[in-house]
């Protein structure tokens, strides 16, 4: 087998705009997918979360801040 020499191969159409543009479309809809099925297994409250944000500062000026999702007893 002879090596191909003094070619560039440049890519066309397909390679440059058609395949990352359909690639990108289908990881947004396998994304959108899978995060409906994770909405509808947690069931509505999980939908209507709220959170709580809680910010403290030490005496050296440090702050630290802690966000977590506010628990409700039902």
């Amino acid at each position: 087998m002879e090596a191909v020499r003094g070619r560039v191969m440049l890519p066309g159409v397909l390679e440059v705009l058609v395949l990352p543009v359909a690639v990108n479309l289908a990881s947004s809809a396998l994304f959108e997918l899978v995060r409906s099925w994770v909405a509808q297994a947690r069931g509505p409250a999980a939908q209507d979360a709220e959170f709580e944000v809680v910010e403290t500062t030490d005496d050296q000026g440090n702050r630290v801040v802690v966000v977590r999702p506010r628990r409700t007893v039902r």
